[in-house]
């Protein structure tokens, strides 16, 4: 080689057909799929610890069911609940399972080849129906169900929210009310989908006020705008019960007694009257004369404690004529 050329080609720069501008987008592109990779480990990280946590409560459940199968099924709400594990709980496991593993969860080759027998929705839907009649029935409150009527197993605020759901699709509202308010109840015993928080709240809270417990409702709201402080419904609600609760105490505090204070005077009589809710006063003003009665000035003595509310009611001269007829020697 050349000599010349030969240092020509050792000594001229490298040229990367990308310019400087161009290759720092790629840096940051390279930090942005970073970042993405970061968040999607995190995520399913959080999948994989809910299925573990998943899993282990169903184990649990399962190994208590197990240690006496046939007293177990006998009653209701532990057949509603394995119904309910197998259908609506099943399918979420699933859906997670899948997420991470981005496969079917059960394969061909899975499960020695054998279709699982899974329950179906209208399997949930009997196994509700069989618990609502015997709480029909024998007049039992949702409470008394929900603790597994004696010997079952205890419910979550997930199991009471699907049978009061249900409930309120049949327009039941008074027990769909109680079994929302039993999953309402049970908010810290287990986990609960936050929409499903949500909407129990949102029906409390509109039972509540339609039932005249306005206050009840403002809590209900006041919890739901904690779990969900840009909630536009809520918010609005709020104002509303609000506004509720003011008028009512305003209509009591107009019909109150007064505390001290506030007593109708009659100088000239020398006697005065006190303010008592619900009482009344009448008197004549004019002579049946026609002339004035100067002993029925009067006057009112300011409140000291409390408020008072007076509503007149004037009686005109003109058409009482034959009511009390007049006497021009009636002059005192």
């Amino acid at each position: 080689m050349h000599s010349k050329l030969q240092r020509l080609l050792f000594e001229a720069p490298i040229v990367i057909p990308i310019c400087e501008k161009d290759l720092d987008k790629l840096l940051q592109t390279e930090g942005i799929i970073l970042k993405q990779l970061d968040s999607y480990i995190q995520a399913q990280e959080e999948r994989l610890g809910e299925l573990k946590r998943r899993t282990f409560s169903w184990k649990t459940t399962h190994s208590k069911a197990t240690r006496n199968a046939k007293d177990y099924l006998l009653n209701p709400v532990n057949a509603f609940l394995l119904i309910k594990r197998l259908t609506l709980e099943w399918n979420d496991i699933e859906i997670i399972a899948n997420a991470v593993a981005k496969q079917d969860l059960m394969s061909p080759d899975d499960a020695d080849k054998k279709p699982l027998e899974l329950p179906e929705r209208v399997d949930l839907l009997g196994a509700m129906d069989a618990l609502l009649r015997l709480q029909d029935v024998y007049n039992l409150d949702a409470s008394a169900i929900a603790n597994g009527i004696g010997t079952g197993s205890k419910m979550l605020a997930d199991d009471c929210f699907e049978l009061g759901q249900k409930l309120q699709e049949t327009g039941d509202t008074h027990h769909a009310a109680d079994w929302f308010r039993e999953a309402y109840n049970r908010f810290d015993l287990g986990k609960i989908d936050l929409n499903k928080k949500v909407k129990i709240l949102e029906y409390l809270a509109s039972y509540s006020y339609t039932t005249g417990n306005v206050e009840d409702a403002l809590d209900y709201t006041d919890y739901l705008l904690d779990l969900q402080p840009d909630n536009k419904k809520a918010l609005g609600q709020k104002t509303f019960y609000e506004d509720a609760i003011w008028d009512q105490q305003d209509k009591v505090s107009k019909m109150s007694d007064v505390t001290r204070g506030g007593a109708t005077v009659f100088p000239k009589l020398n006697f005065a009257l006190e303010a008592r809710k619900g009482s009344a006063v009448f008197w004549y003003n004019l002579h049946s004369s026609g002339n004035l009665d100067y002993s029925t000035l009067h006057g009112a003595c300011p409140v000291l404690i409390g408020e008072k509310w007076v509503a007149n009611k004037w009686i005109r001269e003109r058409g009482q004529e034959f009511r009390r007829k007049c006497d021009p020697d009636d002059m005192e």
